[in-house]
């Protein structure tokens, strides 16, 4: 017996983020209008850009919804946005500098098919080897059957999970940064799973790569909202032995990120002036972690299952993406482009 609700098609819309990155939305729309099959559904939504973003969807992408922010209010707060007008069943989470493989859609749709348990599906996130010049695995796989601790920020989400549960797909305090560490939590905490497959990929030309000269978000300011939002997620989903133990680590750790913002990823030494300011970054920011801990404490839920990163790990992780040159150095090359990606899938070739 074939019912309606067995026969209604199951959707996927894409949202797409975005601020003063014309050309790159332009190359990322180019890939989507490649998928096959193609999205239901596709919103950018604007950060108040000042770089002719808008003028160029009206003209070259006229069937794209956008939503123009009145302000530049954050990623997690214009996604949201976009989560809240979509109607789709499922709703993948993208980044304007991004380019997909053309069986994205299919792919993502085909694993939750498979597993009833999941709310979140990743693709690969490769992400460009400026020596090599080719894209590279930088994330986390997951446990033996590619169930994940947290996400990375590239994903798709089962609409229902949030709706059921009422509420917003990103907390919309953090701003930017270690909104993924959140939400994987909450995601978790409500009983569902995360996994990630490597049938299809998203390729990212990582900018804050060390020297890059297209470091588009300040450091200083990158900074801030790293520390300040994992310090909230330290204190709203870990144990109170966790906290007791690992906060001081943090801090600790942050001074000395702090002491070498510039001198790390510009390539020179800090005058004694730029470390000054350095370190000031570094107080603002734990004093601002400080006036949300009532928050925390009204949204605590801690997190105690096995296939949850424990806090010795999420340290570990920190640090490696705080470090990020020895990782480039060893890094294996997984495919040049989207079209080696997609011959090498068809070889079996890609683990």
């Amino acid at each position: 017996m074939t019912s309606q609700e067995e026969t209604k098609k199951e959707t996927l819309g894409l949202i797409l983020v975005t601020w003063n990155r014309r050309e790159e939305l332009r190359a990322c729309l180019d890939s989507v209008l490649k998928l096959q099959p193609p999205p239901d559904e596709i919103i950018v939504v604007d950060n108040l850009s000042a770089d002719g973003t808008v003028a160029m969807l009206k003209k070259d992408f006229p069937f794209v919804k956008c939503i123009v922010m009145p302000e530049n209010a954050g990623l997690c707060q214009a996604a949201n946005v976009g989560f809240a007008t979509c109607g789709c069943d499922y709703v993948g989470i993208i980044e304007s500098d991004m380019v997909l493989s053309p069986n994205w859609v299919a792919a993502t749709l085909d694993a939750f098919r498979e597993d009833s348990s999941l709310a979140l599906v990743c693709p690969l996130f490769l992400h460009i080897h400026n020596d090599k010049g080719g894209y590279y695995n930088w994330e986390d796989d997951g446990d033996e059957n590619g169930y994940l601790h947290f996400t990375n920020g590239v994903f798709t989400v089962k609409k229902s999970v949030f709706e059921e549960a009422g509420q917003t797909l990103y907390a919309p305090h953090y701003f930017l940064y270690a909104q993924e560490p959140e939400i994987s939590a909450r995601i978790i905490n409500m009983g569902y799973r995360m996994k990630r497959i490597k049938n299809a990929a998203t390729f990212h030309n990582l900018d804050a790569t060390p020297g890059s000269k297209n470091v588009r978000v300040s450091l200083r300011r990158g900074f801030f909202f790293n520390m300040r939002n994992n310090l909230w997620n330290l204190w709203t989903f870990y144990s109170l032995r966790n906290i007791l133990f690992f906060t001081p680590l943090y801090v600790l750790f942050y001074i000395q990120d702090a002491y070498y913002i510039d001198s790390r990823y510009r390539g020179r030494r800090n005058t004694a002036l730029e470390s000054l300011s350095d370190i000031s970054v570094f107080f603002r920011a734990f004093w601002d972690a400080c006036k949300g801990i009532p928050t925390c404490r009204k949204r605590r839920k801690v997190v105690d299952l096995p296939h949850y990163r424990n806090i010795i790990d999420t340290f570990r992780h920190f640090r490696m993406i705080q470090k990020q040159r020895p990782i480039y150095e060893k890094a294996e090359i997984v495919c040049r482009d989207s079209e080696d990606f997609m011959k090498k899938l068809a070889r079996k070739e890609m683990k």
